[in-house]
């Protein structure tokens, strides 16, 4: 007799941890925050945005839902809800051993990023980056709960020369006054922010070396979501990456950012690239 008592003990916390199913629909809890251009939140849920818009249309192609809304939180606070299986998914996330620990990283990212530092337009006959040794006796801001790089956190600590802020705004003010000297950013997510700062023109990116280059990756709770369902998830992005859809998304948000070679070459072999 015990032993069916666990065993209804045990399915009924697989349950508690499984997507909302209604009339056989499976429902997925996503949470993001404000990181344009990847995500674009109104009021208290993102509603736009490249990755968004690219996870809306992964997950209507496997013909699972969204429940509700994608919430919105900020980033420490959206990393605490995933790692701690509040919610079932979050993006855009680049990858660490805490989120690698509690979550499913899909083998196919949303998209590949490059993260640079950018410094001040007066400071570009002074502040140069080939190697990490370019910034002893720097301050750097860096953004608290960001995943960055072992190698770079490691550098950071034993120099002790960084500042850390909630947000990558306030750290372009802080550069833009000159009160650090570098600040590392993802890119196109910077260039938004210097274009609404109305700083594009002060603020400028190291772009011969940036400091990594990483992919960004929709992430799910092992305790809430199976590795299963996340091949699928991958699998299926993969695939619509090769569709016409794929392409519009991306040119929406990254025009002025040209595919590398081999993104166009994944988007366009079949023909695809024609189409705007």
């Amino acid at each position: 007799m015990m032993k069916y008592a666990i065993l209804l003990i045990t399915c009924n916390v697989t349950l508690l941890f499984m997507p909302t199913s209604v009339s056989g629909e499976i429902r997925l809890t996503i949470g993001s925050d404000h990181w344009p251009p990847y995500e674009l939140a109104e009021k208290d849920f993102v509603t736009n945005g490249f990755s968004t818009q690219v996870v809306e249309a992964v997950l209507k192609r496997m013909d699972v839902k969204i429940e509700g809304k994608i919430h919105l939180y900020p980033f420490a606070r959206l990393e605490h809800h995933i790692l701690h299986a509040h919610i079932d998914a979050a993006f855009s996330l680049s990858s660490n051993t805490e989120r690698q620990t509690a979550c499913y990283f899909p083998e196919e990212p949303l998209i590949d990023s490059k993260w640079v530092l950018f410094i001040r337009q007066k400071d570009k006959n002074r502040l140069t980056f080939s190697t990490l040794d370019d910034l002893k006796g720097k301050t750097i801001g860096v953004v608290r709960q960001y995943a960055y790089t072992p190698a770079f956190w490691a550098f950071l600590k034993k120099e002790n020369n960084y500042e850390t802020v909630s947000n990558d705004e306030q750290n372009f003010i802080k550069l833009h006054s000159g009160r650090i000297d570098y600040v590392i950013a993802e890119y196109a997510n910077a260039l938004t922010i210097l274009e609404n700062l109305g700083l594009n023109d002060e603020l400028i990116p190291l772009l011969t070396q940036p400091v990594y280059k990483t992919g960004l990756y929709v992430i799910f709770n092992k305790r809430r979501i199976s590795e299963q369902f996340v091949t699928q998830f991958s699998d299926t992005l993969k695939a619509f990456k090769d569709t016409p859809e794929y392409y519009r998304i991306h040119q929406n948000y990254f025009a002025s950012q040209p595919l590398d070679k081999a993104e166009f070459y994944h988007i366009c072999h079949r023909g695809n690239c024609a189409v705007r």
